[in-house]
């Protein structure tokens, strides 16, 4: 996680934090329910080196951001909470699960 946030921080300086959820396509769209405009997309890619590369050309926009990561040969599937501090990856993440838990009682009921 640490190489995460060393790699957004070329571009992004204000990225202090992250956390790394495993990739559930309801979960990613609640966030994009919350925060519409911060999802990123990462492309495909061979090698660790491609992720790398990738990560620090992604441009976000302050206070947070998300970075969906498709997984490769061996990685899995992730998504990326990445914030100015632990304290608001931390909410942001449970304001999602809390969207995601509801969003999913209601489809079973």
């Amino acid at each position: 996680m640490a190489r995460v946030i060393l790699y957004l921080r070329r571009r992004n300086p204000w990225v202090r934090a992250a956390l790394n959820v495993k990739y559930v396509p309801e979960f990613l769209e609640a966030l994009r329910s919350v925060f519409p405009t911060q999802v990123k997309h990462l492309d495909n890619y061979s090698d660790t080196q491609g992720f790398f590369e990738q990560l620090s050309q992604a441009s976000l926009e302050p206070p947070v951001g998300f970075i969906v990561d498709p997984g490769s040969v061996g990685v899995e599937p992730n998504i990326y909470v990445v914030g100015s501090d632990p304290l608001t990856v931390a909410n942001i993440a449970v304001s999602a699960s809390t969207i995601w838990f509801h969003t999913a009682k209601k489809n079973i009921s």
